[in-house]
């Protein structure tokens, strides 16, 4: 019931455009799919995120972005350039780390102090414009969440949410759980719906036409 009110709410004009129906559906098959075991781990009792003291919440923000700005070390984008790079200090302490999409557009920097701790993460749209910045100052201490501005994090905290509602369907959860996938389908139904308007006037779209949204992966489809 839930889905489906979502699929009238943010497909009702998607016969316009069959491209907004196909990221709609490959994000919400996605979401659907039953735990496998690293969802579980992810939102076992030793992963909760309910700690509000000062700072705990940055931690938590940057060690989830490290990690996943890590897990694409080895990747490489279209053009065959290494998607992570890193500017070091002296001493071999990084100044910087910075993630590229998988067409080579600069996505995400991390900024480390001079000890080598990560102080601040930017985060950019696919045009290069700065959409975040976030900071140990940027969390309210009072806040159970992360803020997730980047597409990829929103979907994190929406897997998350559902992980959960499955293994204990309260309404609690349940709520929460609306509230995460609908703040993830509004950022990227917004994104697709700018991309589309743009190329009707006449722009160059950065959305990827039909048949190869449909070989794309969901990461690259986020990335994107």
């Amino acid at each position: 019931e839930f889905l489906g009110e979502l699929r009238s709410r943010f497909l009702e004009d998607a016969a316009s455009d069959a491209r907004r129906t196909a990221i709609f559906d490959k994000i919400v098959g996605r979401l659907s799919e039953d735990p496998d075991e690293a969802d579980l781990w992810e939102t076992g009792p030793s992963q909760g995120r309910t700690m509000s003291e000062i700072g705990r919440q940055w931690d938590m923000y940057v060690i989830e972005t490290l990690d996943s700005i890590e897990k694409r070390a080895q990747m490489k984008d279209t053009d065959g350039n290494p998607r992570v790079s890193h500017v070091y200090r002296t001493g071999a302490l990084k100044r910087s780390t910075d993630l590229n999409d998988y067409l080579g557009r600069h996505r995400v920097r991390v900024l480390y102090n001079a000890m080598g701790q990560a102080v601040e993460i930017i985060l950019k749209a696919p045009d290069g414009s700065v959409v975040t910045e976030y900071n140990r100052a940027s969390f309210d201490p009072n806040s159970d969440q992360a803020p997730a501005a980047a597409l990829s994090a929103k979907y994190d905290t929406a897997r998350r949410a559902t992980v959960k509602a499955k293994q204990n369907p309260d309404q609690k959860q349940l709520y929460n759980t609306r509230g995460a996938v609908e703040g993830l389908l509004e950022q990227v139904m917004d994104t697709v719906s700018g991309s589309i308007a743009a190329q009707e006037k006449g722009s160059k779209s950065t959305l990827p036409e039909l048949d190869d949204l449909e070989k794309m992966s969901l990461e690259q489809v986020l990335d994107h």
